[in-house]
Parts: C-alpha cells; sequence; structure tokens
C-alpha cells in the first residue's frame, strides 16, 4: 500500500451523526488536535455512501524556512460550495521530488 491507508466501515444509513464524530475523531487524533471538526453537522446523513478522508501532519524543521510575511488569507475548499480562508504559506522555489519504492 503505497500511502499507507486503510479502511474502515461505518453505517451511514442507521448512524450517520456516529460516523461523522469517529471520523472528525480520527482526523482530530491525526493532526495532534488542529483539525477537531473537520465535517460540519450536516455533512454526512442517512444517504451517505462513501467518505475519503485524509489528514497530514507536519512538524519538523524545514532546509529554507518560510518568511512569515508570506503567510496569507487564502480560500481552502471544503467540498464542492465552501471554502473557508486559512492562512496559507507560500514559496516559489524549485524542489525536488522522487519515488522511493523501499518506503
Amino acid at each position: 500500500n503505497l500511502y499507507g491507508a486503510e479502511l474502515s466501515k461505518t453505517d451511514f444509513s442507521n448512524a450517520p451523526y456516529k460516523a461523522k464524530k469517529e471520523i472528525n475523531q480520527w482526523v482530530e487524533q491525526q493532526t495532534e488536535g488542529k483539525i477537531p471538526d473537520l465535517l460540519s453537522e450536516d455533512s454526512i446523513n442517512e444517504m451517505t455512501k462513501l467518505v475519503l478522508v485524509n489528514a497530514v501532519y507536519f512538524k519538523g524543521s524545514w532546509a529554507k524556512a518560510f518568511k512569515e510575511k508570506d503567510t496569507e488569507d487564502k480560500p481552502f475548499r471544503l467540498n464542492k460550495t465552501e471554502n473557508k480562508n486559512v492562512k496559507m504559506m507560500f514559496m516559489k522555489e524549485k524542489l525536488p521530488f522522487g519515488y522511493i519504492p523501499e518506503c
């Protein structure tokens, strides 16, 4: 599994609130409390069939630090119709990228 992803089964049709709560708790745990409520109250209902969620939490030292002045409020897409302004860091730079099959 390239991304180390796991699948979880949940009952959206009979317990949508419980499913939303479980997903939000997982995201909150994965992000060390930085994202406590990813899914809003009405984002899951009895008609929900699938929710795909991923979380990335990076805590480390950058080889080249971001300048605080380059942090701006920008729209982050929550779903097809909702955006939320969040602080985003910007850096325009050519950076190396590669795939290491052993990892």
